[in-house]
């Protein structure tokens, strides 16, 4: 089952083209892995922090 992507996730995805792409890149799986891991964010910086990892991803 697919998850939702949590706004704070989506938007700062949508600010950061090269995560952006890089995540629509990866497996479903991979996806939602990344989605699970969004759960123990608290503030934006975390998450722009969180996306830039993305780019790093296999």
């Amino acid at each position: 089952m697919e998850k939702d992507i949590p706004i704070g996730f989506g938007e700062a995805l949508i600010a950061n083209s090269a995560a952006m792409d890089h995540y629509l890149r990866l497996p479903k799986q991979k996806q939602e892995e990344i989605i699970n891991g969004t759960q123990n964010i608290h503030s934006s910086k975390e998450m722009r922090a969180y996306i830039e990892r993305i780019i790093n991803i296999e």
